[in-house]
């Protein structure tokens, strides 16, 4: 294996054990609420609009990562 490529995938699994969630709960702010309302207000979000895409991605996405293999 290429030994930064193995320098970096050793990085990234320390960080991986080390992790640790934020103490204490999450703290949404105003902008991060305003940008939400943003969101659901568009057309697309509303009752009754056709979200058969997001079906379609949900699938397309578990098939994407049930075919990825460790290495």
């Amino acid at each position: 294996m290429d030994p930064q490529l193995k320098a970096a995938l050793e990085i990234l699994e320390k960080a991986e054990r080390e992790w640790q969630p934020p103490p204490g709960p999450i703290v949404l702010t105003e902008d991060y609420l305003r940008q939400v309302e943003r969101v659901e207000a568009l057309p697309r979000n509303q009752p009754g609009e056709d979200k058969t895409w997001v079906e379609r991605v949900d699938r397309e996405d578990r098939s994407y990562f049930r075919s990825i293999v460790r290495r």
